[in-house]
């Protein structure tokens, strides 16, 4: 099973900080093709956010390792593999996900909440898995004040996903603590 946990882009500044992008799951870029939304977060980093125009380093992590275009695909996986494989917890993870985002957390100076609002239903997001991991990474990253694009969340619960990112939003605090208690 193909996943992805980890994907760092260096800019093109000759020193900077990190920002680290929590996002829902990868769909097909690594660190030698690039797709539709890394790009967009790329040009919205190196050249449309004010608050990030001494970042050097781009981190991606996601919520869900495992390479799925549709969310709706997500109940399948976690149904053939578990919930932690699908979500990079499990032994065959050098470092697992979890980790890695409680490090990378550290070593970023801004942090942003991107996952955005799955596609797939309500039902679909209880089988994969999907609340009970919103949970745990904002549990994961609360301490370190993270962001989200834009002045508002997708639905009142959801931060907006860079795939249909509008290079005028800006960035504003996340909530966790508000959002810690509407996911439980």
């Amino acid at each position: 099973m193909p996943r992805r946990l980890r994907l760092t882009i260096d800019l093109n500044r000759p020193s900077g900080s990190q920002v680290l992008f929590v996002m829902m799951n990868p769909s097909k870029a690594t660190s030698q093709i690039s797709d539709k939304t890394v790009n967009g977060v790329i040009k919205y980093t190196y050249e449309k956010c004010l608050d990030l125009s001494t970042v050097s380093r781009i981190v991606v992590l996601n919520l869900y390792t495992v390479y799925e275009t549709a969310s709706s695909g997500l109940a399948n996986l976690t149904e053939q593999y578990g919930y932690d494989c699908v979500v990079g917890n499990d032994s065959q993870c050098e470092i697992t996900n979890d980790e890695l985002i409680t490090l990378e957390s550290g070593r970023s100076e801004i942090l942003i909440a991107a996952w955005g609002r799955p596609s797939a239903s309500t039902t679909i997001l209880r089988e994969s898995g999907y609340f009970r991991r919103v949970r745990e990474v904002l549990e994961l990253i609360a301490d370190h004040r993270p962001y989200h694009m834009d002045t508002y969340l997708r639905e009142g619960l959801y931060p907006k996903h860079p795939r249909g990112i509008d290079y005028s939003w800006v960035l504003s605090r996340l909530d966790t603590a508000k959002l810690l208690r509407a996911f439980r």
